[in-house]
Order: structure tokens, then C-alpha cells, then sequence
């Protein structure tokens, strides 16, 4: 009778294992959630949605084949280190991959002192960390009105908190697009929807790494799972793995030429 059972419950399970595999491995890798924190810088300033940021990095994705990415904007007009720090918790509820920072131009402006810019900057990077997310810092230039002093105490601030917490760094949002008329909006500062173009063309490999590195995680992980599943047998009543999964090297979609030589 002993016996008996035993071979029906493993029975059981290895039926069961069979139809668990086969409803795990027609699911597609899991979405990779990306989130862009910034101001209005990124979020489409007096432009309509999908000109903005967020809505071009979406597009951007799915040209190179990562059908899986869901994007949502956080950024708001007018924001500030301070208010990026006071809504980190609302950004991790949204369990974020890959953030998008880009904070400190309306501190600048405002003439906040950089330490305190410093400090609410690390709080946000030192949560993201915690979480695991894999951060694009994206930095900031102080207007020259500021003087030399403070953009230099900016800018090195900057570079030594993507040193510390290990971000994929962009010195400069605005590289390439501030002083181009044709990419500005009338007040010559926000850029107009060629400038986003712009800042999406340049930004995109640091968030294409992110991403790359995350769905190969992944992958990893679905392997695993799913070979686990498929090598499972009862000893003592218990379901146990009969061997090591041999995992292989996922294949995510390939880096396009013009972005490999970046």
C-alpha cells in the first residue's frame, strides 16, 4: 500500500510538473518595467504625449526588438531633487528595472545649494540600489549666471554619486541639443520634439544596457525554472530536483550595429 502510494503521488506530481512546464514556458520573458523619473526636461513640455520622452524611449525599444518593455513617466514639470526624494516611494512601488534619473536643473535654478542637492540625490540613488534597479543618471549643467563656483561643485557632485552607486552616467541632458534654435521650443531652453529625438538617440544605449541586462536575468531565471520543473521526482513524499538545470546563454535581441559601435 506504501509502495502503491508512493507511485501515485509521484505520478501525481510528474503530471503535474509536465502541465506546470508547458504553461510557464509559453509565457514570454516577463515585462521589464522602466521608468523615467525627471522634470520638464523629460516630460514633454508643451508637447503632446507622445512626443515626450518616455512615449520616444518606448518606441526606441520596440525598433530594437524589446517587444516586453513597459515604460511609465514619472517626470513632472518643475521638479525638483527635493520632490523626486519625496516620491522615490511611489517610483519603487512600481517595482522599476531600469531607471531613467534626471533631476537638478530647477535646483540650479533656484540656486538650492549643492550640497543639499547631493543629499536628496543620493537618497533617491541609494533606494533605487536597495531595490536593484539598474539606474541611468542623467546629469545636469547649472546656467552660467550661477558662476563658475557652483557649476563646477554641480557637475563633480554628479559624477561622484554615478561613481558611488554605480550608474550608467550621461554627463549632460541637454548635450547636443542647447544652443540649436531648431531643437528648442520659443523659450530656448525646453527641447522641442526634434530635441527629444535628440536626447533619445544619444540616452538610448545606456537604457538599451539596462534593459539588455535585466532580460537576460531573466531568461536565466525562466531556464532555471522551467528545467527544474522538468526534473523533479518524490522522495520521502517530498518533490526533489533530480540533477543541476544546464542552462544556456539566453539570446536576447541582437545589439544593432550602429549601436554597438557607440
Amino acid at each position: 500500500m506504501k509502495n502503491g502510494f508512493r507511485r501515485t503521488l509521484q505520478a501525481l506530481v510528474v503530471g503535474a510538473s509536465v502541465t506546470l512546464s508547458f504553461s510557464y514556458s509559453a509565457q514570454a520573458i516577463p515585462p521589464i518595467r522602466v521608468v523615467v523619473l525627471g522634470d520638464s526636461l523629460m516630460s514633454g513640455y508643451q508637447l503632446q504625449p507622445e512626443q515626450a520622452f518616455a512615449a520616444k524611449l518606448r518606441r526606441k525599444l520596440l525598433e530594437y526588438g524589446f517587444s516586453n518593455v513597459e515604460v511609465t513617466d514619472m517626470s513632472v514639470p518643475g521638479e525638483t531633487t527635493g520632490g523626486g526624494a519625496e516620491r522615490i516611494q511611489q517610483v519603487l512601488a512600481l517595482r522599476p528595472d531600469v531607471v531613467v534619473l534626471e533631476l537638478g536643473a530647477n535646483d540650479a535654478l533656484r540656486g538650492i545649494n549643492t550640497s543639499v542637492i547631493h543629499t536628496n540625490l543620493s537618497t533617491i540613488m541609494g533606494k533605487l540600489a536597495q531595490n536593484r534597479s539598474y539606474i541611468v543618471f542623467v546629469g545636469m549643467k547649472a546656467p552660467s549666471n550661477m558662476g563658475y563656483s557652483y557649476s563646477a561643485q554641480m557637475e563633480a557632485s554628479f559624477r561622484s554619486l554615478a561613481e558611488a552607486y554605480k550608474a550608467s552616467f550621461y554627463p549632460f541632458a541637454l548635450e547636443g541639443v542647447v544652443g540649436h534654435p531648431d531643437l528648442n521650443l520659443a523659450d530656448g531652453y525646453h527641447p522641442n520634439a526634434r530635441g527629444v529625438d535628440v536626447m533619445v538617440e544619444r540616452i538610448y544605449p545606456l537604457v538599451d544596457a539596462g534593459v539588455r541586462a535585466r532580460w537576460n536575468e531573466l531568461a536565466y531565471q525562466q531556464q532555471y525554472d522551467n528545467q527544474m520543473i522538468n526534473h523533479m521526482e518524490v522522495q520521502g513524499g517530498v518533490a526533489l530536483p533530480t540533477g543541476s538545470p544546464q542552462l544556456q546563454s539566453p539570446t536576447a535581441p541582437p545589439i544593432p550595429e550602429a549601436l554597438g559601435n557607440r
